[in-house]
């Protein structure tokens, strides 16, 4: 839980490799906001890697001011991803 409150915390505060930009998305509409996606390493076991991947999106009013939300979805059958693309997210019309 730590490393994932860590990763939200430089996020928040702007601290995000440039190369994670998103600049577009194929067949989404052009935004006007901006959004990151990579993966954050939160250990190994000796044998492999473990990589927690996020997609951070800015608000689309104000990001110096406005609060960050995390949202951790998940389950058998249940994505994060999926609820980005069709609850929640900036593509909520978006057909999937």
């Amino acid at each position: 839980m730590t490393r994932t409150l860590t990763i939200v915390a430089l996020l928040a505060l702007g601290h995000v490799c440039q190369s994670a930009l998103i600049s577009s998305l194929p067949g989404a509409p052009a935004t006007n906001f901006k959004q990151y996606s990579g993966y954050y390493n939160v250990g190994s076991n000796g044998k492999k890697n473990h990589m927690l991947h996020y997609w951070f999106v800015e608000s689309q009013s104000n990001p110096a001011t406005d609060p960050v939300l995390v949202w951790l979805t998940g389950g058998p059958g249940c994505s994060g991803l999926s609820a980005l693309l069709t609850e929640w997210g900036p593509f909520n019309n978006f057909a999937v």
